[in-house]
């Protein structure tokens, strides 16, 4: 499985960009997300890219997570093919609070 090593850059890393079913008709699929047991923090994901954890140490501010969805060191989360949409692209981010920025490793997967 593939792993990124999560940053905390404003707006997030961006981890799935385009379609990677391009050409498949079929529903079924998505993307298998988990942060490793050993990461000292919490990582987000969104699909946004419009995600601020903190800008000048205030929390949620410049932003908050327009549609972040928590993963908590060793936890997974499996973003569906359908939740992306029948067509066109998408992008998936990622990001990490500061207690976990530059050493959350997080292991993915597109089935």
């Amino acid at each position: 499985m593939p792993s990124y090593l999560i940053g905390n850059r404003s707006g997030g890393d961006l981890l799935v960009s385009g379609n990677p079913w391009s050409g498949q008709i079929r529903p079924q699929g998505g993307v298998q997300l988990r942060l490793d047991k050993n990461a000292s923090g919490t990582a987000y994901v969104a699909f946004s890219g419009g995600m601020t954890v903190t800008s000048g140490s205030v929390w949620l501010s410049g932003g908050g997570l327009m549609d972040g969805s928590p993963l908590y060191p060793g936890d997974a989360l499996f973003v569906p093919r359908i939740a992306t949409g029948a067509s066109g692209s998408f992008s998936l981010y990622v990001m990490a609070d500061a207690a976990a920025s530059g050493q959350a490793r997080l292991y993915y997967d597109v089935y």
